[in-house]
């Protein structure tokens, strides 16, 4: 049978505040000023040329901008981007405001459903209608 009260352990909550502070020193130190490392890092280039070359030997500004600027383009549209469409437009569904004196009277917010439609020669796609919500400053024209 115990007489006196049992210690508390406070040893593991120092621990753990340790490590908190510890971690939060690392992650002081590893988003250092950004001046600092700009200012270390070499501003000539250094190391190999990039791969494979964006300009061949001997190419100049009309044929970047004749054969090479084009091909870019065109492999940049099929493979990153997606086939442009030939056509688009946006319609505006319906149109209502929200609030009328939003922001201490300073604004309103309007609801618009917009639908857009995008041609590629004869067929029209049309998206599904969605939703844009806009606030718009009181002296605001148009």
């Amino acid at each position: 049978m115990r007489l006196l009260p049992r210690r508390k352990r406070w040893w593991p909550f120092a621990l753990l505040g340790w490590f908190i502070s510890l971690g939060f020193l690392g992650l002081l130190a590893s988003c250092g000023p950004t001046k600092l490392a700009l200012s270390r890092a070499h501003m000539t280039p250094h190391g190999p040329s990039a791969q494979p070359p964006l300009l061949p030997n001997g190419a100049d500004l009309q044929t970047w901008e004749n054969k090479i600027k084009p091909k870019l383009a065109r492999e940049l549209q099929t493979e990153v981007y997606g086939v442009l469409p030939e056509t688009s437009s946006t319609k505006i569904v319906s149109r209502r405001v929200v609030s009328p004196s939003a922001f201490n009277d300073k604004a309103r917010i309007e609801e618009y459903i917009l639908v857009g439609r995008a041609g590629y020669g004869e067929h029209i796609n049309e998206t599904k209608p969605f939703h844009v919500v806009i606030a718009i400053p009181k002296h605001a024209k148009g």
